[in-house]
């Protein structure tokens, strides 16, 4: 083999391992990402209390037939 061809296969090798590093790390960011919004939505959307509703509605008087 010549130095050459040894020289193009280590730096494949080299650039493969680059490409499954960076595409790790991108998945590492995405889970963290994934993870902040859940924990800022579990945080944020804490339960209310039941509240009566005491708004007066208008209701239509004689605006059709009842069953």
């Amino acid at each position: 083999m010549s130095e050459q061809s040894r020289t193009l296969r280590a730096s494949s090798t080299i650039d493969q391992g680059k490409r499954a590093a960076s595409r790790r790390r991108w998945a590492v960011y995405a889970g963290l990402a994934c993870a902040i919004v859940l924990v800022l939505a579990y945080i944020d959307a804490g339960e209310e209390p039941l509240r009566p509703i005491v708004h007066r509605i208008a209701l239509p008087i004689g605006g059709g037939e009842q069953p």
